[in-house]
């Protein structure tokens, strides 16, 4: 054999493909950005629900402008009241028309009048994930805090404690 093709063999016997730590580099990277993805989606996620149950308290508060339109005030508001009489999404009635259960947190709508001020209403959304009520406070207030102008005292347009939001209306 030449020495020539002794070389051809040699080349042509060189490893082909990926090392091993080259793979593992790869395999590393793939998992980084996955991580990275997931993170991100999880946060849309908690956005959406946020904007989506923002849209709920809007019907449950034009439900209770139009079940107004009929008495003097809000004295006798509840949530019941208002599936019964109002066209209010079974979404956030329920079955039982209770608002048991059906917010977005698996939580419950409670509507109330405020005590004192019977021109006045509340929303409570209950059961909402640790640290989600702020958010959801948040994105809320910002449709609220006009609700507050008629020189109530005391009146504040949202409070938020831990696991629910209460919107003043």
């Amino acid at each position: 054999m030449s020495n020539t093709t002794f070389k051809q063999i040699q080349k042509s016997k060189k490893q082909s493909g990926f090392t091993l730590i080259e793979l593992l580099i790869v395999i590393a990277v793939i998992g980084v950005l996955t991580m990275v993805i997931n993170s991100g989606s999880e946060s849309s996620k908690v956005s959406s629900r946020v904007d989506a149950q923002a849209g709920y308290n809007d019907q449950i508060a034009a439900a209770a402008l139009s079940y107004k339109s009929n008495r003097l005030n809000y004295s006798t508001i509840t949530i019941n009241k208002l599936c019964t009489t109002t066209s209010l999404s079974k979404n956030i009635c329920g079955p039982s028309n209770d608002g048991r259960a059906t917010n977005l947190w698996g939580g419950d709508h409670k509507v109330d009048p405020v005590a004192g001020n019977p021109g006045q209403f509340k929303i409570t959304v209950t059961g909402i994930t640790n640290g989600e009520e702020v958010q959801f406070g948040d994105k809320y207030a910002q449709k609220t805090i006009g609700d507050c102008t008629d020189g109530s005292t005391g009146c504040s347009s949202i409070a938020v404690t831990s696991g629910q939001v209460v919107s003043t209306h």
